[in-house]
């Protein structure tokens, strides 16, 4: 009965680090996909900082730039700025970006060559990710400690106790 407790318990941060390393693991390859696009001159349509959400709801701080480009003749319009435009709550820190493109300046547009409409600006790889791949390893490791390594260091007594009280 406690083995079958432990392996369930053990599990729970198994599952947890494989689906944040998994996570982690598409966003960088992500990065370092769109470092390969090609890019061309872009021009930026309006930049500023605004929120989501609504009154009722916690709204997020994020700052939109919509910006215009060109590929082989076709016209497009984007407003994302990098793989990971979720916002913050941080004004400060959207600021700056909206600030590095403001209105009319021209700016190097990173596309998709199989999806020409998907674009960026930014492919720089945030440390956010090499945090949540971290963390993901740190869970499946307590996993797997759960599951393998823990059982080994119960006693009998230890094994009868857990039995005595998971039947009660």
């Amino acid at each position: 009965m406690l083995k079958v407790f432990v392996r369930v318990v053990g599990t729970i941060p198994l599952i947890i680090g494989l689906l944040l390393s998994i996570y982690a693991i598409k966003n960088m390859a992500d990065y370092y996909v769109s470092g390969k696009w090609p890019n061309v001159s872009g021009t930026v349509l309006s930049s500023k900082v605004g929120t989501t959400g609504n009154k009722i709801k916690s709204s997020t701080v994020i700052a939109k730039v919509n910006y215009t480009y060109e590929v082989k003749g076709v016209s497009y319009q984007s407003s994302r700025i990098s793989h990971n435009d979720y916002g913050t709550d941080s004004l400060e820190r959207n600021k700056i970006i909206s600030d590095r493109y403001p209105e009319n300046a021209e700016v190097k547009v990173f596309y998709d060559p199989n999806r020409p409409s998907s674009s960026i600006l930014e492919y720089k790889l945030p440390f956010s990710f090499i945090l949540i791949l971290g963390g993901g390893v740190i869970f499946i490791l307590i996993g797997y400690f759960i599951i393998f390594v823990a059982p080994k260091f119960f006693s009998q007594d230890i094994n009868e106790y857990f039995n005595t009280v998971l039947k009660s």
